[in-house]
């Protein structure tokens, strides 16, 4: 199991492809030791897997369908391109939902997408491609059944989070997702996840730069970006210290910005996660 979670995770960070067999190798020992528990898990590595290639590798007219049509790990991919609205905060999204209600008339700066796979059920496999699952729809069913099979508050919450992400970026379901991210936050509170809590705050942090809140905004960004470090989780505290890049560019500190970017950029080349080098790459201009 250990090895599948992180051929996932690597597939997902650096767009690569190779979790098949561990995922496979996984659904033998499972054959042979069933768990429960093991199997919700297996279930949430199959859909983040399966969600990743939704995202990343979706044709373009199955992308013109998302809310946001660049979302990296949340995890997530900045997108820091220089065209915003005249008060620099008409759009952001992170993996999150906008608090306008329609997607169209947004620009996007922010984009950012975590992992999310998830089964219809804790009790048997849901493998296979996104499209047997019917595509958007069918991951966020499957992550709504992952919520209600979750065996405890971490892994319901785990599966909150993972269909306010699905909601957001593959359905434009923004409000949907936005209760979603809220009761991740709950979730992860009440079990003391502060991952979990870190990833909830970092996208009602977009939710609230959507709808102009710079001050909130910040807030929930930078107590995200605070626990992802208390608990060593590099790739999320870059992705969310470019969150805090992008911010500080639409208050005007445009050499502070261009500060933070540079280090994001030159950890994240050492570390080579692709995405956030290139959209850094666009904040030290």
């Amino acid at each position: 199991m250990t090895l599948a979670e992180v051929a996932v995770d690597q597939d997902f960070a650096q767009q690569t492809d190779t979790a098949e067999e561990p995922l496979a190798a996984a659904e033998q020992t499972l054959k042979t030791s069933p768990d429960p528990t093991s199997r919700w898990d297996l279930n949430m590595l199959h859909l983040r897997k399966d969600y990743a290639t939704e995202l990343f590798h979706r044709p373009a007219s199955a992308a013109s369908t998302s809310h946001n049509d660049s979302h990296h790990a949340d995890t997530g991919e900045l997108d820091a391109r220089p065209e915003h609205g005249a008060d620099g905060r008409e759009s952001a999204t992170s993996g999150t939902a906008e608090a306008q209600s329609s997607a169209d008339n947004r620009e996007r700066r922010v984009s950012g997408a975590a992992r999310a796979q998830v089964g219809a059920d804790a009790d048997g496999a849901v493998g296979g491609t996104t499209e047997a699952w019917g595509g958007a729809v069918g991951l966020g069913e499957r992550a709504v059944g992952l919520r209600d099979g979750g065996a405890d508050d971490g892994r319901r919450g785990l599966a909150s989070f993972y269909a306010g992400l699905i909601a957001d970026n593959l359905q434009g379901e923004p409000e949907a997702a936005f209760g979603h991210f809220t009761a991740a936050f709950e979730f992860g509170e009440r079990a003391s996840d502060e991952l979990l809590m870190s990833f909830a705050l970092r996208h009602l942090g977009d939710h609230a730069y959507t709808a102009g809140d710079l001050k909130l905004a910040r807030e929930h960004w930078e107590q995200s970006t605070e626990l992802r470090q208390k608990v060593g989780h590099l790739l999320g505290a870059l992705a969310q210290q470019a969150l805090l890049s992008v911010l500080l560019r639409d208050e005007g500190d445009a050499a502070g910005s261009r500060a933070l970017a540079v280090e994001i950029n030159r950890w994240s080349s050492q570390v080579n996660i692709p995405f956030l080098v290139h959209e850094t790459a666009g904040l030290m201009r």
